[in-house]
């Protein structure tokens, strides 16, 4: 069972909207969604998510800093992006915009899955994720960006070509959301 990264972490990015004094800039990030799958061994993984909201004046580096300290130096970072694009050509542009503070991996640990909203839904719908995709606010993005993390990952786990990896990184994370389904609502 060695098809699959030790320690992975999974990002959605939601951005405020674009507004004319951006020129050309990306807009500022307005909250970023984190899951992360830390394999204690061959059948076993433990699994985080975070989910961090950012004002608008928020110093640019704040979103940055947060994605770096869930990083190791052997991390795999993924994310999910809209099939509208070519998938033939990823760019370190789409690298750097999808998955801000991790240039410092090597590029064969950041990785971007393309898949249309349907597809997350369907795919969260068979784990028990709920995830909506009809014409989000800004808001109603962020208030996913963790389950949509979580969606990415298990894209990204879709894609092991070793079945008995695949099996048991499905399974832990089924009996993890079992786990949280139960848990008490924090406020």
């Amino acid at each position: 069972m060695n098809d699959y990264a030790n320690h992975a972490v999974a990002l959605a990015v939601v951005r405020y909207a674009s507004r004319p004094a951006d020129r050309g800039h990306p807009p500022p990030i307005f909250s970023i969604g984190a899951f992360t799958c830390e394999r204690v061994n061959d059948w076993e993984a433990r699994f985080t998510e975070s989910h961090v909201v950012y004002a608008s004046d928020d110093p640019w580096r704040l979103p940055i800093t947060h994605v770096k300290s869930l990083l190791r130096r052997d991390s795999h970072v993924v994310t999910c992006a809209p099939t509208e694009r070519p998938t033939s050509r990823r760019t370190r542009k789409d690298l750097d915009l999808l998955l801000p503070g991790t240039k410092e991996l090597p590029r064969a640990h950041r990785r971007i899955f393309r898949a249309s909203d349907e597809r997350l839904s369907q795919l969260g719908w068979q784990f028990d994720l709920e995830l909506n995709h009809q014409d989000m606010t800004v808001l109603q993005q962020a208030r996913s960006a963790a389950r949509r993390a979580q969606a990415a990952w298990l894209t990204s786990v879709g894609a092991v070509h070793d079945l008995p990896t695949k099996s048991a990184l499905f399974t832990a994370y089924r009996a993890w959301r079992v786990v949280q389904n139960v848990m008490p609502i924090r406020f």
